[in-house]
């Protein structure tokens, strides 16, 4: 049984790897050949991997490495970059999957006949954007929008929105709850959540700087991570939305190091290991439970549903977006960029273990939405981003040149050091000309490598000055720090919007 289980990880983690590089190959987001491997080797393909031999499906996948992948993605995510959208990452968060809910509640039940109970559990499911898929799809326009940020933080959070309506969905249904008891229901699992994990990471942050236990902050995340999340379930509040709200916090930390020099690449590096197994696990358990009867049988029905959640999701992000500097196509973009995923189908699964009647085509409807939602958008993001953004896919040559370039500098990084050691006498003569050699001959063989690509410098040069103003907008918010309790604090935070402002619209320029 044991080599049963390690066989059936290791199958994984090999199809991860292999749909890594597919996408890589093909440049299309990851989830597509995920998604095709998992229902290849699943109980309806080849029969290699069986979700039930590891305990597995998608509720238990979605519940374990969620956590983890959201997270992970918060100590990506840069408060700076959203503080001055607070109000619209709100919307997306919370007034978004709500309203996504009542208006597909209203379809179903006065448009398609269904009971309003299954007609309210149908729109809890569907209200939630998994943020495992929108992750991964933002993933590959990291730096290209502010728009993505937003994006990707009410992903992160909405899904919390989502889980308690279902579970307010299921109260009603069964008739155990209140409309009043409904509602403070969410405020306790979306606010509380949102409390205490600012509260538990602060002072847990707090306790290392006391300790001086900084340079074994590595493993203490993990210690952190379990702690928020442990806690957060016990009390009754959201444990991902806890996890999300730690995993900014810990991000935050992690700039202030790398400011002051010291190297945070191995708590990346082992946190985007994690994220990666678990989105292994999360899709292509998914696609190995996918059924084409369970399809079929429901495929008009979510192809109307998902033509109302894109008009839907249209409107409400350019509500959500109101007084914002962000274009028109940005706003598109995150009306286009709601993928229902896992987590949808986690729920839905939840829901079909009670006893409520039309559970079954709930299922059907959702499965539908999920996989058509899925395979649509995460085929035609790259198209969408180019349209919408007015991003382009960087050139293969471009991406050597930079990953040329920044190898002969960490090369000349090297050699400055070695010559600074032989001046201060560390270092024996011998041994000193033959890593000088060494690291010459480096240098002249990626120099040559990069003569070989061929490449016109003007086509570096709009790239390079934008990377510079990049850099020296980041100063300039830096600077402005220091200026506090020497100036008034609203002048701080005029100058501080206005700094912003220019840091989005280069981000959202056309390169």
């Amino acid at each position: 049984m044991q080599e049963t289980i390690l066989t059936e990880l290791a199958l994984v983690i090999l199809l991860g790897v292999i749909a890594a590089k597919v996408a890589e190959k093909f440049r299309i987001p990851t989830i597509v050949p995920l998604l095709l491997a998992g229902f290849i080797v699943g109980p309806q393909g080849f029969g290699l991997f069986d979700p039930a031999l590891l305990g597995l499906s998608t509720v238990v996948a979605v519940m374990i490495f969620l956590p983890i992948i959201v997270f992970r993605e918060g100590i990506y995510i840069d408060p700076a970059e959203i503080g001055e959208f607070r109000h619209s990452a709100f919307m997306f968060a919370v007034v978004m999957p709500i309203v996504t809910m009542l208006g597909i509640t209203a379809m179903a039940h006065f448009l398609l006949g269904m009971p309003l109970f299954v007609s309210a559990l149908l729109g809890a499911i569907l209200a939630a954007t998994d943020p495992s898929a929108v992750i991964l799809i933002a993933r590959r326009f990291r730096r290209g929008s502010k728009i993505l940020s937003l994006i990707k933080v009410g992903a992160c959070f909405d899904d919390a929105a989502a889980i308690t309506l279902v579970n307010v969905a299921i109260a009603f249904a069964l008739g155990t709850i209140s409309f009043f008891e409904a509602s403070a229901m969410f405020c306790k699992l979306f606010f509380g959540g949102l409390i205490l994990g600012m509260a538990i990471t602060v002072s847990f942050m707090k306790l290392i700087e006391y300790l001086k236990l900084e340079e074994h902050l590595t493993y203490l995340s993990i210690v952190l991570f379990v702690a928020v999340y442990s806690i957060s379930e016990t009390l009754g509040v959201s444990g991902i939305v806890a996890c999300v709200v730690a995993g900014i916090l810990v991000g935050r930390v992690l700039v202030d190091m790398e400011r002051k020099g010291i190297d945070t690449a191995q708590m990346r590096g082992i946190w985007d290991a994690l994220a990666f197994v678990g989105e292994c696990l999360i899709f292509i358990t998914l696609g190995a439970e996918l059924d084409p009867n369970v399809l079929g049988s429901s495929v008009l029905l979510g192809l109307a549903f998902l033509a109302f959640f894109l008009v839907s999701r249209t409107l409400g992000s350019f509500c959500c977006t109101l007084r914002t500097p962000f274009s028109r196509g940005e706003k598109l973009f995150a009306s286009f960029a709601g993928a229902r995923g896992a987590v949808s189908a986690a729920l839905a699964a939840f829901v079909s273990s009670y006893s409520i009647a039309g559970a079954e085509q709930v299922v059907g409807i959702t499965m539908v939405v999920v996989f058509l939602s899925l395979f649509a958008i995460s085929l035609s993001i790259n198209p969408m981003a180019q349209k919408l953004l007015k991003l382009r896919p960087m050139p293969p040559e471009i991406e050597e040149y930079h990953a040329l370039s920044s190898e002969h500098y960490l090369v000349g990084v090297a050699l400055e050091e070695l010559d600074l050691m032989f001046n201060e006498g560390r270092i024996d003569p011998e041994l000193y000309k033959k890593l000088r050699d060494e690291l010459r001959s480096q240098l002249k063989e990626i120099e040559e490598r990069i003569a070989a690509l061929g490449i016109k410098k003007e086509h570096l040069l709009p790239q390079t000055e934008k990377s510079i103003k990049r850099i020296l907008l980041r100063k300039q918010l830096e600077a402005l720090e220091h200026l506090k309790g020497h100036v008034p604090p609203s002048v701080v935070e005029k100058l501080a919007r206005k700094l912003r402002r220019r840091m989005l619209e280069l981000e959202s320029s056309a390169e």
